[in-house]
């Protein structure tokens, strides 16, 4: 059983990156590369490329690129921790996740201490007659109630603190959990949820990091409770059934609703895709975790004013993160549950089909509010909708809905467009700080400090190529051309780049590589990620060498190394002249100017006398 510290190395080594990215991208072959639509931005032209020798990713679009485990993480929105464990259960690798010695690591015991109150509400459940039959009132089998995880919190003030104190986790643990709450009097704990249905709310890999309590005293002012946040769990962030959703939102769209009974009733009669937001509105951290599965965003709320006005939010929203989305109502006074035991599930399908587009939406309840037929009425329609229409980034989307807008009103659209223009630049200017000036232009890099970085990026990608780090497309790494000699390794190349030393990261990309030490038996992927522990950094490193492909002869290859060398040892003598100009001071006699002679006939640039 591999132990926690070399899973990483395992998981890297026996990962197959095209593999795991062809779960989530449609790949196909394109020369020495795989292609398809990126995950992590918006884009009709595949730029998102992952390169199976080396095993890492890179989009050549948003730029983003690295092993098996940044890509995981970003796509499944996870910990670095959360994607180790992720990928060891894909690929059969077990271990444990802390020896005795080490039960008090902080980010494990959080866990296990969650799935252990999980299982303690759901035990609870079982043997409270009571609180089970109110469950199954609702429609809940008791199949779905262990499918769904429910549980009950006995109407107790230290069930679970004791339960979980008598399983060896201290109250420090469970209160920075939020499972327990201490005494005003500064003396002992008392349990967070009392008397209530429990709903467990987990990640998008189905661990337990937070609860949702529903109150079964109908005089209790706070009829849910959700956990407070904590290390593991932020609301604004976290979707109640993303971990059983997320397959189904990547065919069907996904279809956002409030409450944790709205999204169970909905995945009980086929709409899996299904998912509610915590108590909380929609944010647009909630939309860029859904974006990574799908661009079909659909609202489903109640129809009274709350959920209209709560939709409302959700367009601005929406609109605020440059995405489109669908708003359905239900009828008012019932939820999701409640219509579908009155109409059914291919009633609700039409309602979800026959959906508003969000700006139809925003403007149809605006225009309810005032009379499109007057001047004032249309001025009033019009000066509510800014706000909405500044969000919009591309002016072409822009105008097409400001086209819409006039025709619902019967203005021009000139008129109209002018107007908006105005308030987006307006909007613009007083979204600078009172007093701040419009942003400076970045200063300008000079022809020779590009020079010299676009040297030291052709230098890392031959010494990858070199130490066998990558293979470019339309080489392999059997019979390769021989690039560096020892000499250059050792001597040349370090003392060029000390000389030439910026402190950027390219700098730190060429240290990490002329440092390295081959790891045998280890793929390319474990090797760079030993070099490049700093995600940062490795992402960096991918950038630079899928940017500019290698030449794929022998003849190309010295070309390019002679260009490199040439122009590393000319920038440094030229930066060493300088020093020692300075150093004489203007007095030819002095010792400088007799090593700036040697040095430009070393280049031979003057004649030996």
């Amino acid at each position: 059983m591999a132990q926690t510290d070399q899973v990483k190395e395992e998981i890297l080594n026996k990962a197959d990156i095209a593999e795991i990215v062809s779960q989530y991208v449609q790949l196909k072959q394109r020369g020495g590369r795989l292609f398809g639509l990126c995950p992590f931005h918006k884009e009709k032209t595949p730029s998102f490329s992952v390169n199976p020798e080396n095993q890492f990713f890179h989009c050549f679009g948003c730029g983003k690129g690295g092993n098996v485990f940044d890509f995981v993480m970003g796509v499944e929105n996870l910990t670095f921790p959360e994607a180790k464990r992720f990928l060891a259960n894909k690929l059969g690798i077990r271990y444990e996740e802390y020896s005795s010695q080490e039960k008090t690591h902080r980010e494990i015991d959080r866990y296990q201490v969650m799935d252990h109150a999980a299982q303690l509400f759901a035990n609870w459940l079982q043997s409270d007659e009571a609180a089970k039959a109110y469950v199954l009132s609702r429609g809940i089998s008791e199949q779905d109630m262990r499918q769904y995880g429910l549980g009950y919190a006995p109407n107790a003030w230290d069930s679970l603190r004791s339960a979980l104190l008598k399983r060896g986790f201290p109250v420090e643990v469970q209160n920075e959990l939020g499972l327990i709450i201490p005494r005003q009097s500064g003396e002992g704990y008392y349990d967070r949820f009392r008397h209530r249905i429990m709903f467990p709310i987990r990640n998008t890999l189905g661990r337990v990091i937070a609860f949702g309590g529903r109150a079964l005293n109908p005089e209790e002012p706070a009829k849910y409770l959700n956990s407070n946040e904590t290390s593991i769990f932020n609301k604004s962030k976290t979707l109640y059934l993303l971990d059983r959703a997320k397959h189904h939102i990547k065919e069907k769209g996904v279809v956002i609703v409030e409450g944790y009974m709205d999204a169970i009733a909905l995945h009980m009669r086929g709409f899996q895709q299904a998912v509610a937001t915590l108590g909380t509105a929609l944010t647009k951290e909630h939309l860029s975790i859904l974006k990574r599965y799908t661009n079909s965003f659909t609202v489903l709320y109640d129809g009274d004013n709350a959920g209209v006005n709560a939709a409302n939010r959700g367009v601005e929203t929406c609109f605020d993160a440059g995405m489109a989305v669908r708003i359905a109502l239900l009828p008012e006074g019932e939820d999701p549950d409640d219509f579908l035991k009155k109409r059914g599930a291919e009633e609700l399908q039409l309602l979800l089909d026959s959906a508003w587009e969000g700006f139809d939406f925003y403007l149809s309840r605006i225009v309810k509010q005032h009379d499109p037929t007057t001047p004032k009425g249309k001025a009033e329609i019009v000066r509510e909708m800014i706000p909405l229409l500044t969000k919009v980034s591309e002016t072409f989307i822009r105008k097409d809905y400001i086209r819409l807008l006039t025709q619902r009103i019967g203005s021009e659209v000139h008129l109209v467009e002018d107007y908006v223009q105005r308030a987006v630049r307006k909007a613009a200017l007083s979204s600078r700080k009172d007093g701040e000036s419009a942003p400076a232009p970045p200063p300008a890099v000079k022809e020779a400090d590009k020079g010299l970085t676009n040297l030291k990026k052709a230098l890392i990608r031959l010494l990858a190529y070199h130490q066998g780090l990558f293979t470019p497309a339309g080489l392999n790494s059997v019979g390769k051309p021989r690039v560096f000699s020892e000499t250059d390794l050792q001597e040349t190349i370090p003392s060029c780049l000390e000389s030439l030393q910026e402190e950027t990261l390219y700098d730190r990309l060429l240290a990490g590589i002329l440092q390295r030490a081959a790891a045998a038996g280890n793929t390319a992927a474990a090797q760079l990620a030993s070099i490049f522990p700093d995600a940062g950094e490795l992402s960096a490193f991918i950038s630079v060498t899928e940017a500019e492909p290698l030449p794929t002869t022998e003849k190309g290859f010295q070309k390019l190394y002679r260009d490199v060398m040439d122009g590393l040892r000319l920038r440094a003598e030229k930066k060493r002249r300088k020093e020692l100009m300075i150093q004489a001071n203007g007095d030819y006699r002095a010792a400088p100017f007799r090593e700036i002679d040697t040095l430009l006939f070393a280049r031979g640039r003057i004649k030996e006398p």
